[in-house]
């Protein structure tokens, strides 16, 4: 009868070493790539509002004072309150600060401008906007996101949450 050789200590040593030095690569790679995908989808999330907010101001010449004023009940007449540009659920979300680990701040900009007539009459809006992202956990990303009407996104790795286009448009472009 054969005795069966086990693995020795050293032999197990390696193979435990072998898989650590695997994992301390492997590891480092996949929480980069996921943050990049976390930032690539905010930037496209950002970019959804401004394409959104743009139809807004063609149809009213005004930008929309809230985000609630983007989304709107599938289905319903579009109106200046309930515009539907952009998905009612995304809106939603979005108005409430946060989706998919990222806080987002919506602030109009400029004066307002409340029409007393046509189909926005009593319904604010403003001549700008900023939208700005940033993320709950920096593993989400290393960076926070603005952009403005220009849909020029602008990034900042210190993690701010421009207010004003003037703060947002000093930041570095992508």
């Amino acid at each position: 009868m054969k005795r069966q050789r086990g693995f020795s200590l050293i032999e197990l040593l390696v193979v435990i070493t072998i898989i650590l030095i695997i994992a301390s690569i492997a590891i480092p790679s996949y929480l980069k790539a996921k943050a990049s995908a976390s930032e690539t989808s905010t930037i496209g999330t950002i970019k959804a509002v401004v394409t959104a907010n743009s139809m807004y101001a063609n149809q009213f010449n005004f930008f929309a004072a809230t985000l609630g004023a983007l989304g709107g009940t599938p289905g319903a007449t579009s109106t200046c309150a309930a515009f539907q540009s952009l998905d009612n659920n995304l809106t939603l979300a979005l108005a409430a600060g946060t989706f998919k680990g990222w806080t987002f701040t919506y602030t109009p900009t400029g004066t307002a401008i409340t029409p007393n007539t046509g189909p926005c009459n009593g319904v604010p809006g403003n001549p700008g906007f900023v939208i700005s992202a940033v993320p709950l956990n920096p593993a989400a990303g290393g960076r926070s996101f603005c952009t403005d009407e220009s849909n020029q996104v602008h990034y900042d790795p210190a993690l701010s949450a421009p207010v004003t286009e003037t703060a947002c448009e000093t930041l570095p472009t992508l």
